[in-house]
């Protein structure tokens, strides 16, 4: 028992660790495409990232709540399907 609490102890300090050890924003770490907006917010054109993928940064509080939702929804099956599997 005091085994496992250890390692479960050791890995929570590990994690806790790796989430706040100084590291780049995702924005700054995934290539982005460009946008270029009109003067009334019409998108003009959009650039490839340099992976050759079209992808624009949308923060998370300009996206749909339902989206949101819809994205922990599954997050949440995947998980229980990995545990139930595992």
């Amino acid at each position: 028992m005091k085994r496992t609490n250890a390692v479960i102890a050791g890995i929570l300090v590990g994690m806790l660790g790796m989430r706040l050890w100084p590291h780049a924003s995702l924005a700054q770490r995934v290539p982005l495409s460009t946008a270029v907006w009109s003067a009334d917010r019409e998108l003009l054109r959009v650039t490839l990232a340099s992976d050759d993928q079209y992808r624009l940064w949308t923060p998370l509080s300009q996206m749909s709540p339902a989206l949101v939702e819809a994205f922990l929804l599954k997050e949440d099956r995947l998980v229980s399907i990995a545990r139930s599997h595992g």
